[in-house]
């Protein structure tokens, strides 16, 4: 009899192709999303010594690893133009002395704010209704992939690129219908 006790509520299994991403500054990179992962997370650890034996205590520090994201490039270059408007933005400046004046006087979330933005993973379920949804908090790039065009390809294939972002935190919630 405990054995129907443990049985899930859900049987249906997870899809890797039933997914929305979105991005707040880059609606066209969404539009094209191929790929996105859910990054994995770890937690530091330290060692616990005593006279009789160490042993392994969990830590107070978690890690996430990076977000990643593959998008197939429009033919206008829009997403991968954005991305790479952004990158410059937050890496160049003509005056690096006044933005970094600019970040330290300004002791509000509202500086991250202009150079960060949330992105979105809305998980779907197998009749592609909303089901979860993955919220990054202040994600900006890191990486973005090179473009490399062939002009002895066999057949056409459309152009990918890929970017990778850091962010400070994600959360997992259930999509609830109002």
């Amino acid at each position: 009899m405990s054995a129907i006790k443990n049985l899930p509520d859900n049987y249906n299994l997870l899809s890797p192709v039933s997914f929305k991403f979105q991005i707040k500054k880059l609606e066209t990179v969404s539009y094209f999303c191929q790929n996105v992962n859910l990054p994995g997370l770890s937690l530091g650890e330290f060692t616990r010594v005593t006279p009789f034996i160490d042993y392994p205590m969990p830590g107070d520090k978690i890690t996430y690893d990076d977000l990643s994201v593959s998008f197939l490039v429009d033919e206008d270059m829009t997403n991968y133009i954005e991305l790479i408007n952004w990158m410059k933005n937050l890496g160049s400046t003509e005056n690096p002395a006044e933005q970094y004046k600019t970040l330290v006087n300004d002791k509000s979330a509202n500086v991250l704010r202009g150079i960060t933005s949330d992105c979105t993973l809305t998980i779907l379920t197998n009749n592609m209704n909303a089901n979860k949804s993955v919220v990054f908090e202040d994600c900006f790039p890191t990486t973005l992939s090179e473009i490399s065009f062939e002009s002895v390809a066999d057949d056409v294939t459309p152009i990918t690129a890929s970017a990778t972002f850091k962010f400070r935190d994600f959360s997992i919630k259930a999509v609830t219908w109002h």
